[in-house]
């Protein structure tokens, strides 16, 4: 029988390390180490040794050390069916999210690929992402080094993965998308266009009407 247990030394008064071996303290019975907390996936039936150490100047204080069961990460995305191509080249996708348990780290990668003939356009995006719990937005910017994306039909897969002490756990989308044009942005056109033209000819003229009269 096995159960994942975290260790945590965060409460103490110092900055503590961990360590912990199988059986008796060796180089070769380490199983597990790290700054304030490490997890552990312990067997029943056997002893377990844990060192507890300052890892600052700090000569040591309350040692405060806790066991638990190790959470189990928990990750879930979402892909849209619809992105946007830029005429630069540029493709932009997004999607939602949510995480968990991530003491390790979590990360969200992008893949996309469009074809133009027998040319395969695609490109590869990589972010870390925030795993408080709560369901986030997300996008992407993909730039591909053999061509430029357009408007049309193309494949995207979004995978996270998140890890906690000792397990991590990912989520993944794969589906068929519609790239649309992105907007052009819209002119700032002056209230007054033929005065506007005049002074683009004439720009004596433009700081000429804004001198005091005398």
């Amino acid at each position: 029988m096995k159960r994942n247990v975290a260790l945590d030394t965060t409460a103490s008064s110092y900055s503590a390390g961990l360590m912990v071996f199988d059986g008796l303290p060796t180089a070769d019975s380490l199983v597990a180490c790290g700054p304030g907390e490490v997890g552990l996936r312990a067997r029943a039936g056997r002893t377990y040794y844990v060192m507890a150490f300052s890892d600052t100047d700090v000569n040591g204080g309350n040692l405060v050390l806790t066991l638990q069961n190790a959470p189990t990460p928990r990750v879930h995305v979402s892909l849209a069916k619809r992105g946007v191509a830029f005429h630069g080249g540029a493709a932009k996708l997004h999607g939602t999210y949510s995480c968990t348990h991530a003491e390790s780290f979590a990360e969200a990668d992008t893949h996309l690929l469009q074809r133009a003939g027998r040319l395969k356009i695609q490109a590869d995006s990589g972010t870390r992402i925030r795993c408080d719990g709560k369901r986030h937005h997300w996008s992407t910017r993909l730039v591909s080094p053999v061509g430029t994306y357009a408007q049309g039909d193309a494949v995207a897969k979004v995978k996270i993965i998140s890890c906690g002490l000792i397990q991590c756990r990912q989520d993944k989308v794969k589906r068929h998308v519609h790239l649309a044009w992105a907007r052009a942005p819209q002119r700032q056109w002056m209230a007054h266009p033929t005065t506007a033209r005049t002074e683009h000819r004439h720009p004596l003229l433009a700081r000429q009407r804004h001198w005091p009269s005398t």
